[in-house]
């Protein structure tokens, strides 16, 4: 109950300055309120070239500016820049950038984000020593991927300031996704003298974090030995509200267990809440307003590296021994038979819908049991009967119950055994990350709505223990340079029908995710594929 009266009185606090600094407005407008909202972790890294969990990114997308945005429509638009133009041969990218928009921190920092910004984040993120997660995502770029392989100096980058306010980017090779890519986290600019002035800290404490962006990092609060006080409050840019007026006083990131997201919601410490099943069944026959998306695919993840997994044989008796065509799954999830679920589409075509959504591999008991045998003799029966599949707690029970079917199957058709681990999500994410697991019930997203976005996942930049051979990244690479939407997909269909064919991941459910707003909140807006939200222009009315 403390952390519950602690979040409160701090909200309770800030209200009142609020109401202070907006007592001149006769009419309530809505405007100058300080939003809450849950996260279930605490960032790793508010370092953009070396943030990759989504709590991160949430909050990177709200501290930083890149060149380019996504609107609330999923138009990508100027934001850094004031404009561009893109060569003939779609190999040359210049950016005309803003002469207003300017650096801020806690600590008052001031200095205007000029061209040689963007540059330095780039030549951080090809950097070998910033092992950038994200930087295999951008080699398209000139010279890039022979930096971070260190076969050539980051000032061969093909990324040059003209001027303090003009950018020119120059790529080896066409990318259909370049555009999009300058929306995310990787690509936000870094300031050179701030990031040497904090000395390895960088994105790290509230200190040492920077923001060009609509908000600012105030605090940065963070104990995980206790429950108490553990959040981020930030509050908005003054020089980002000069261009672009930014309607609410600040935002509060509360961190805590998903077990507190409803009781916070109802209690007004957060006004938005993302839910599925039955908690969002809930809030919807309550009658609070809602967007629904379909972005999110479950499965079952097999450790390829450092398991019983290794062996196909193992692999493919898992798969053949599945059906799950009459899975009693809870409220928003939907049977799935692939990897892409059924948001992601370039506004004509839905990706789901040209690929199909017909199993890869049907069922067969004969072709599982003999795959079994096969798979038996050359593992212990040690390995073989101490079997985990890792879960999230708090957010993953009801699958699990459902996905109980499926276990069952394992059971009766192999005399195969395993055992459910719930785990922190913070606890989760290490051990996918170390190969620390032998299954997992995996959550699948994509940063951006386009296939290749939810089938990098099953590379060595993703999930890494669970990663497909070259050729899996070449069929991605060819839709990555097509030169249509439907070669693309083309392409996207045989990686993955290839992935689906090799066991490491058998699909289980699509999800629907539902982004609650508060009644008396307005104009929040989420976006499904990157998990950024946008509160800009977001107003509370009592």
């Amino acid at each position: 109950m403390k952390k519950r009266l602690t979040a409160t009185f701090l909200m309770l606090s800030l209200l009142v300055a609020t109401a202070f600094l907006f007592t001149a407005c006769e009419e309530d407008d809505g405007k100058g309120y300080i939003f809450g909202y849950n996260i279930s972790s605490n960032p790793s890294s508010l370092d953009p070239q070396c943030a990759n969990d989504r709590q991160s990114f949430l909050l990177i997308g709200t501290l930083f500016e890149g060149l380019l945005k996504c609107d609330n429509d999923g138009n990508i638009v100027p934001a850094g820049a004031e404009s561009y133009i893109v060569s003939e041969d779609k190999l040359t990218y210049t950016f005309k950038l803003h002469e207003n928009r300017y650096w801020t921190d806690a600590n008052d920092f001031s200095e205007k984000v000029t061209a040689n910004d963007y540059v330095y984040g780039f030549q951080r993120l090809f950097s070998p020593e910033t092992r950038a997660p994200g930087a295999e995502d951008f080699y398209c770029i000139k010279n890039s991927e022979k930096i971070t392989k260190k076969q050539m100096d980051v000032s061969q980058l093909g990324v040059k300031a003209v001027s303090d306010y003009e950018l020119v980017i120059t790529l080896d090779y066409p990318d259909s996704s370049f555009l999009m890519l300058l929306t995310t986290a990787p690509a936000m600019p870094c300031n050179e003298k701030y990031f040497l002035a904090s000395q390895g800290k960088y994105g790290l404490t509230d200190k040492t974090t920077p923001s060009n962006g609509a908000f600012y990092l105030k605090s940065w609060s963070y104990d995980p030995w206790s429950d108490d006080n553990n959040n981020l409050i930030l509050r908005y840019n003054e020089k980002y509200n000069e261009h672009n007026e930014v309607y609410p006083l600040g935002l509060n990131f509360f961190i805590e267990d998903t077990d507190g997201f409803l009781e916070d919601f109802y209690s007004g410490t957060s006004q938005n809440i993302l839910l599925d099943g039955k908690k969002a069944e809930q809030l919807i026959k309550e009658g609070y307003s809602y967007e629904e998306y379909s972005t999110v695919t479950y499965g079952i993840m097999m450790n390829t590296k450092d398991s019983i997994f290794k062996d196909s044989m193992m692999r493919y008796a898992l798969l053949y021994a599945t059906d799950n065509s009459d899975l009693s799954l809870p409220f928003g999830f939907e049977k799935a038979n692939g990897v892409v679920p059924y948001e992601v589409s370039d506004g004509k075509t839905i990706y789901r819908e040209f690929a199909g959504n017909t199993p890869a591999v049907k069922p067969d008991s004969i072709k599982a049991s003999s795959s079994y045998r096969k798979a038996s003799e050359n593992i212990s029966k040690d390995e073989l009967y101490s079997v985990t599949i890792i879960a999230v707690e708090g957010r993953d029970e009801e699958l699990i119950n459902s996905a109980q079917d499926i276990f069952q199957q394992w059971q009766a058709k192999l005399g195969f055994f395993c055992t459910i681990e719930y785990l922190s999500e913070s606890a989760y994410n290490s051990a996918i990350q170390s190969g620390n697991y032998t299954l997992a019930l995996a959550r699948v997203t994509g940063e951006f709505n386009n296939p290749q976005s939810y089938l990098k996942n099953f590379t060595s930049s993703g999930y890494k223990y669970s990663s497909m051979d070259s050729s899996y990244q070449n069929l991605l690479q060819n839709a990555i340079n097509a030169l249509s939407v439907e070669e693309s997909y083309e392409e996207c269909k045989k990686a993955e029908n290839k992935l689906l064919c090799d066991g490491r991941f058998i699909p289980v459910a699509y999800a629907t995710e539902y982004f609650f707003s508060d009644k008396d909140c307005a104009d929040v807006f989420y976006d499904p594929f990157s998990g950024a939200i946008d509160y800009t222009k977001a107003i509370y009315k009592d």
